[in-house]
């Protein structure tokens, strides 16, 4: 109690708190629940139709991907194409977009930076680290796809403030010898670091409480900080949620579980059920899991 004793005070002092006999201490609001969203730390967006209502809620760190203006958002049924974005009042206006044919995805990059490494692991050649990130993400533009077809129906740019925020991750580097032999084999080094990047998201919800969309990641074939091509993966909320704590906790399994999702896997290069991603704005190019197999097994010392 000693410890918190401070604390309470500085509450007290703003407000949030009042002292009461016997030293309980009760909320000053009725209902300070309703202040503190459910979705993540950071503050969340309306989502309006022209003209008024609400139509729900975004968490801030997936607007720009789903409310960008010109998305097509898809609420009960019903397809709204977003009007604007109003950073600072968190306001999406939307209206109805009538019978469409086509959906639509971000164009992304993300870069990231490393702010404190909490705990590291050997792994084969390399050493995996976990930590506090800085993930910056920037939506470059939009895709146009035909709902059923896939046909690509145009790219338009955008111009949006980056999104910049702090969460956890584990990042590792990837040894000159095995991409050698990834190059000698004739596979895409890019397309390798990126299966892998992806071949990880899609595995870690089998050890995480999660879904690979509470995730992101990105793969460098050289990171700035590390001069050395490497893979990060990254709780997609602000501050982090645990999910990748929890990767790294059961790592071995983790990836073993990815190698096994691309070996086990029919198709000859990249597919939906083994590294493309839904979410990536690289539009899952390049994608190469023959070359992302030789790296997890390297790391694995298979």
């Amino acid at each position: 109690m000693a410890r918190l004793e401070p604390v309470l005070e500085e509450l007290e002092a703003e407000g949030k708190l009042r002292r009461g006999r016997l030293d309980v201490w009760f909320a000053r609001k009725r209902r300070p629940q309703m202040e503190t969203s459910i979705r993540e730390a950071g503050e969340a967006y309306a989502i309006i139709k022209d003209g008024g209502g609400l139509l729900g809620e975004s968490s801030s760190t997936r607007v720009l991907y789903d409310l960008h203006p010109g998305a097509i958002y898809l609420h009960k049924g019903v397809q709204y194409r977003v009007v604007t974005l109003d950073m600072r009042d968190r306001v999406a206006v939307c209206r109805p977009a009538g019978e469409i044919a086509y959906y639509t995805r971000p164009m992304t990059e993300e870069e990231s930076e490393i702010l404190s490494e909490d705990d590291s692991m050997p792994l084969g050649k390399t050493v995996v680290k976990f930590g506090t990130l800085r993930i910056t993400e920037r939506v470059l533009g939009y895709r146009k796809k035909h709902i059923f077809t896939e046909a690509p129906m145009g790219e338009f740019p955008l111009d949006l403030p980056p999104s910049i925020f702090t969460t956890k991750g584990v990042w590792m580097k990837v040894g000159d010898s095995i991409l050698e032999e990834v190059r000698g084999r004739g596979f895409s080094i890019g397309g390798a670091l990126h299966g892998a990047e992806h071949a990880m998201i899609a595995a870690l919800p089998l050890y995480a409480l999660c879904d690979r969309m509470d995730l992101g990641g990105v793969s460098y074939t050289l990171n700035p900080e590390l001069q050395s091509p490497a893979i990060f993966v990254y709780d997609g909320h602000e501050g982090g949620v645990g999910l990748t704590r929890r990767g790294f906790e059961c790592l071995r399994d983790w990836l073993a579980s990815a190698l096994e999702l691309m070996e086990d896997c029919a198709c000859e290069v990249a597919c939906p059920s083994c590294t493309q991603d839904p979410r990536c704005g690289n539009n899952n190019e390049p994608l190469d899991k023959r070359g992302a197999s030789m790296i997890i097994r390297d790391w694995l010392g298979r």
